[in-house]
């Protein structure tokens, strides 16, 4: 399990998740923002060779 950020679209609050590798190169999941309490729609991307994770987010 690693440890990232992004920053809620909304409110530009930054937020924490925790992902798992081994769940694939691709995941998405909804999570709310600590700071507004808006739906936030996470998509992550790890890169297979350097476990890189990238994340884009957007609201709901």
């Amino acid at each position: 399990m690693r440890n990232a950020a992004f920053e809620c679209p909304g409110c530009t609050a930054k937020n924490r998740i925790s992902v798992d590798p081994e769940e694939g190169e691709y995941q998405q999941t909804v999570v709310t923002c600590s700071n507004c309490g808006r739906d936030v729609v996470v998509e992550i991307s790890i890169d297979p060779e350097t476990l890189k994770i990238s994340i884009f987010a957007e609201t709901e």
